[in-house]
This record gives structure tokens, C-alpha cells and sequence, in this order.
């Protein structure tokens, strides 16, 4: 018969491996660049990273960032409360891009719309051509995203 120290310290040991197991998300690095249109510094609308399951990314996990003065930094939305936080998992992913104000446009108003033009290919993770791997250490220089409007 186990001693109840024994006991005690097996009682704590196995629930330290719970609360690792719980705690246990994808790890993330800083992921920040820039953001052109057309080759100019975009500003509005929301970047979105999407695991690309194509490039054995199967992840269910979102990566998003407002745009602003051409510049964005990723930050993690997961199935599990562990994989939610500021950066993004190594990996490829697909890159999306959509803006949840045009949506709303009224044209008959005097308010100029003054959204960027990005094309829709951009809008869906089926058709975008835009695909990119994220490493670590990421780029001194940050990741750089070119949309285009055409």
C-alpha cells in the first residue's frame, strides 16, 4: 500500500501533466510586415493568414491583422483557448484579404468611399494566388504582401 506521501506526490505529478496538456496550444512567433497595393503602403481592411492544408498546414486556427499605414502584425485565433494570442505558427499559409466597411457603402450618400480596390481573387483562401510560409526566425525585415487590384 502506497504511502500518502506517495500518493500526494502522485496525485500532484498528474495533475502537472493536465494543466501542460491543457495549457498546450500552437506556439507562435512574431509575425509583422508590410502591406502594398499596387506597390503603394495600404491602409484599411483586415489581412488574413489560413493554413493551407495543401502544404501540410492543417492547423484550424485564424491569423489576422487590421491593415494601417501599409504595416500589419498577425495575431492567433484558435479551437482551443491555448492557441489564442498575438503572432502565428510556423507553416504555410494562404493569404486572404477582406474589409468589413465596404460592405456597408451607401453610394447615394456624400461620404467618398474611400476603401482600397483590391481584387476579389483575394477574397477567398480557394482563390487566391498569394502563399507563404512563415519560418523562424521570420525576416529581419518582416513579411512583405503585395495585393493588386486587377
Amino acid at each position: 500500500m502506497p504511502s500518502f506521501c506517495t500518493t500526494v506526490r502522485l496525485a500532484i505529478g498528474f495533475l502537472s501533466l493536465a494543466v501542460v496538456g491543457c495549457e498546450s496550444g500552437a506556439r507562435r512567433i512574431p509575425v509583422s510586415g508590410e502591406v502594398t497595393l499596387d506597390g503603394k503602403p495600404m491602409n484599411g481592411g483586415i489581412v488574413e493568414f489560413v493554413p493551407d492544408p495543401t502544404k501540410g498546414n492543417a492547423l484550424r486556427i485564424s491569423c489576422t491583422s487590421p491593415i494601417s499605414n501599409g504595416k500589419f502584425n498577425l495575431n492567433t485565433g484558435g479551437m482551443k483557448k491555448a492557441d489564442n494570442g498575438s503572432g502565428a505558427p510556423i507553416g504555410w499559409f494562404k493569404i486572404r484579404y477582406m474589409n468589413p466597411n465596404e460592405r456597408g457603402f451607401d453610394p447615394t450618400g456624400k461620404q467618398k468611399d474611400d476603401s482600397p480596390r483590391v481584387a476579389d481573387r483575394y477574397r477567398s483562401d480557394e482563390t487566391t494566388p498569394l502563399s507563404i510560409e512563415l519560418t523562424e526566425p521570420p525576416p529581419a525585415e518582416g513579411y512583405k504582401i503585395e495585393f493588386t487590384s486587377k
